[in-house]
């Protein structure tokens, strides 16, 4: 509503934010080794993070550093990043 008490329907408003007060929080970073030829999945035991501001299902858990010794692979979707809270099922992102 309006300040005259008119409903505004159908309206679009674009919103930029220009500031974040409460950033994202990294709440598990244990790592993960492996057996040489083998793989397995990242789950929230190994990496989780928490934002104030957002749902699980909002925030992307993004790779910035290869692993010292072997690879990372995604094989459905090389280079996809995925929701934090796709670390909380049994399916991958």
């Amino acid at each position: 509503m309006d300040a005259d008490g008119n409903k505004l329907m159908d309206r679009v408003f674009y919103i930029h934010v220009i500031e974040d007060r409460f950033p994202p929080s990294i709440i598990t970073n244990e790592g993960l080794v492996l057996d040489e030829n083998s793989a397995k999945t990242i789950r929230t035991l190994q990496l989780s993070a928490t934002d104030q501001d957002s749902e699980a299902s909002q925030l992307q858990l993004k790779v910035t550093w290869q692993p010292q010794l072997g690879h990372l692979e995604h094989v459905a979707s090389p280079g996809k990043t995925c929701p934090e809270a796709a670390t909380h099922n049994s399916s991958s992102c």
